[in-house]
C-alpha cells in the first residue's frame, strides 16, 4: 500500500478548515467526546484484516484532533493526550509492520478502544449516576401491570 497516497484523504482542505474551526469553538467536553468517538472508530484496525486502506485512514481524524489541541485541558489530561498522540504517530510510522501482524493489530485496536473509553470518561459527557437513574430496574409489579395493560 502506498502510504503517501493513503495519508492524503480526498477531502477538500477548506472542509478540514471548517471542521477545525467548529472543533476549536466547542467546549472541552465536546472536543473530548469527538476524540473519543474517532478513537473508537480507529480501534477497527484490530478486527478487519481485509481493509488496510480504510484502517489506515481511520487514524487521520484523531491525529487531527490531537494536532489542533486541547489547550484548556489540565496537566493530567494533557499527559494522556500526549500518550495517545505518540501511539498514533508510532502506528502511522510503523504501519506496515503493524498491519502485517494480526496480534499487533488486535493489541493496538484494543489499546485505541481503551483510550476511547478513558477519554469519554474524562470528558464528563456521561454522568453515570444520571444514567443509572434512567435505566434503574422498575419494580416487577409496574412492569407486569404495564404489560398486562398492553395486552388488553
Amino acid at each position: 500500500m502506498n502510504h503517501q497516497a493513503t495519508s492524503q484523504i480526498s477531502i477538500q482542505p477548506d472542509r478540514w478548515m471548517k471542521l477545525r474551526e467548529r472543533f476549536l469553538q466547542d467546549p472541552l467536553p465536546i472536543r473530548l467526546g469527538e476524540l473519543s468517538s474517532s478513537l473508537a472508530r480507529a480501534n477497527y484496525i484490530g478486527n478487519h484484516e481485509a481493509h488496510e486502506q480504510v484502517a489506515f485512514s481511520l487514524l487521520k481524524e484523531p491525529a487531527l484532533y490531537l494536532e489542533w489541541g486541547f489547550p484548556d485541558a489540565d496537566s493530567s489530561l494533557q499527559t494522556d493526550l500526549t500518550q495517545i498522540r505518540q501511539l498514533i504517530v508510532r502506528l502511522r510510522e510503523d504501519w506496515q509492520a503493524v498491519w502485517e501482524s494480526p496480534v499487533e493489530r488486535i493489541a493496538i485496536g484494543a489499546s485505541l478502544g481503551e483510550w476511547a473509553q478513558k477519554i469519554l470518561d474524562r470528558s464528563g459527557l456521561l454522568d453515570y449516576d444520571d444514567w443509572r437513574e434512567v435505566f434503574r430496574t422498575a419494580p416487577a409489579s409496574s412492569v407486569t401491570g404495564a404489560a398486562s395493560k398492553g395486552m388488553q
